[in-house]
C-alpha cells in the first residue's frame, strides 16, 4: 500500500490535449464546398476556388504562400478536385503541383457528386 503522504503520489497527473489541428480545404467547385461545410469542423477553413483542377491548386499553393508570410498557417492543406473536365495531363500536373507543394489531395472519378451516392445508398 502506498504511502498516503508520499510526495510523487500526491501529485496530479495532468492531461495534455493536443491542439486541434487547423486545416485549409480548397476545392474545385462549391459541390465540394458544401459537402465539407457540412461536417462543421470548427477547425477547418473550407474555400471553393471555381477553377479547374491545375489552376484550384496554383490558387492553393499560392493563398498558402500568403498565409505563411502573414503567420497564419494551417496544419494541413487539402486540394480537392474531380475527373469532370480535366484532362488526364492536367490532373497529373496538378498532383504533382500539390505534392511539390506539401498538399494532401483528394480525387474522384467521375465526379465529386460520387461522393455523396456513397454515403446516401447502401
Amino acid at each position: 500500500m502506498a504511502n498516503l503522504w508520499d510526495k510523487k503520489d500526491r501529485r496530479r497527473k495532468l492531461s495534455i490535449r493536443d491542439p486541434k489541428q487547423r486545416i485549409l480545404i480548397c476545392t474545385e467547385g462549391m459541390t465540394e464546398k458544401l459537402y465539407f461545410d457540412a461536417f462543421r469542423m470548427s477547425s477547418a477553413k473550407i474555400c471553393s476556388m471555381g477553377y479547374n483542377a491545375l489552376k484550384t491548386v496554383e490558387e492553393a499553393v499560392s493563398m498558402k504562400k500568403q498565409l505563411l508570410k502573414m503567420n497564419e498557417g494551417f496544419h494541413q492543406y487539402w486540394v480537392v478536385f474531380d475527373n469532370d473536365d480535366n484532362p488526364p495531363d492536367q490532373i497529373m500536373k496538378a498532383i504533382r503541383l500539390a505534392e511539390a507543394n506539401k498538399f494532401f489531395w483528394a480525387f474522384s472519378n467521375p465526379s465529386f457528386e460520387i461522393w455523396y451516392l456513397f454515403h446516401f445508398t447502401r
